[in-house]
């Protein structure tokens, strides 16, 4: 288990949650100074030096911010030549895992657009925006908050590098001005519009976002009213029934991506002539060497047949090179996208050893694995 170690806790990260463009965010345990207490945290390390001043940027405006609908910044932390932010870890799936596995219906789709417009008249209190709302970035844990992550406070430089996910993009950011409030709702009745749908229909090229933007700006809507400074924040009051529904949904996922994980993920594969016995150590490696692992690699699926398919999400923080049924697929992190439900072969191999574990996927089905998953 590697370690971030500065001057007033200790770290151990446990495995990725996620990448960006200048941070990887890890799931870890901060430990005091003396061993005593231990608690799970967000760990926001970055990756480009150049970018510190953004980063302590982020953290500064975010200790204004207390809402439960905003991920809460506990610390800034330095070991050496690294730095990162400490965040709630929040237990629970994204918005677009929850919705992908479950039908939305108006009182589910009312319900995570009032909470989210919580989380944005707390921030616009503090005089911010979230800059960057998308279903990756919102979180919905198992009590039925819906939390708010990975606030884009950072500057655009240029047009070439405006922030944001170019499908939630306003038309007036389109045309150049900087993100604010009223392009958060905007986003905001994309989000709940998408959501209906379980995202299927969210556009995946520039040109077909920015031209949805246009079109899908309406005089009557309070949140996709063309002029920015006619949107208004949605009213509607948050419902304990339906808070419970999205409870529900989160705890039922995560209890069978658990179950999974226990039972087929690590069944063992049959040998026709004999047993054989992996034992796999994975090399560690420093947080330095983190810039070099980048963004997952989009690996062509190898069998892509029917719908639905299903997904294999690998992630790990140890050198991991890796095989699926066979055919290379690269190092990780990895996404595959397209794959055919059913029996398939995962092949690893590392500094110290290699290994391979039988999956059984099914129709649908997104499962992520992290190193500790696959010794």
């Amino acid at each position: 288990m590697r370690q971030f170690r500065p001057d007033r806790h200790r770290y151990h990260i446990e495995k990725s949650a996620g990448e960006g463009l200048s941070a990887n965010v890890f799931e870890a345990a901060r430990i005091d100074s003396r061993g005593h207490s231990q608690q799970k945290v967000a760990l926001k390390v970055l990756k480009d030096k150049n970018a510190v001043s953004f980063l302590r940027r982020e953290f500064d405006a975010l200790t204004k911010v207390q809402s439960p609908h905003c991920a809460r910044v506990l610390a800034w932390e330095n070991s050496g030549a690294d730095c990162a932010i400490v965040l709630e870890w929040i237990e629970g799936v994204t918005l677009l895992e929850a919705a992908r596995a479950h039908q939305f219906d108006s009182e589910l789709v009312g319900e995570v657009v009032s909470q989210i417009a919580i989380g944005l008249k707390d921030l616009a209190a503090c005089g911010l925006h979230h800059g960057d709302l998308h279903p990756k970035n919102v979180m919905i844990d198992r009590a039925g908050r819906v939390v708010l992550l990975d606030f884009a406070v950072q500057e655009r430089r240029s047009d070439s590098e405006r922030r944001g996910a170019p499908a939630y993009l306003a038309p007036e950011v389109w045309r150049g001005s900087p993100p604010s409030l009223a392009s958060d709702l905007f986003a905001l009745g994309l989000l709940a519009r998408d959501l209906e749908n379980g995202f299927s229909r969210v556009p995946t090229s520039v040109r077909a976002a920015k031209r949805r933007a246009e079109l899908s700006a309406r005089p009557e809507s309070p949140l996709l009213h063309p002029l920015s400074e006619q949107r208004r924040l949605p009213e509607t009051p948050s419902i304990s029934q339906a808070k419970e529904r999205l409870a529900q949904i989160v705890c039922r996922l995560q209890d069978e991506r658990h179950s999974l994980l226990t039972t087929s993920v690590f069944e063992k594969p049959a040998e026709p002539k004999r047993r054989v016995r992996y034992s796999v150590s994975l090399a560690l490696l420093g947080l330095c060497l983190m810039p070099v692992i980048g963004l997952p690699v989009r690996a062509e699926a190898p069998v892509m047949s029917f719908e639905p398919t299903a997904r294999l999400i690998i992630r790990s923080h140890r050198w991991s090179e890796f095989a699926l049924d066979g055919k290379e697929i690269g190092y990780a992190p990895i996404d595959i996208d397209g794959l055919q439900p059913g029996q398939h072969r995962l092949q690893w191999r590392t500094a110290k050893g290699s290994g391979q574990i039988k999956l059984r996927l099914s129709p649908g089905q997104s499962l992520r694995l992290s190193g500790d998953d696959i010794r």
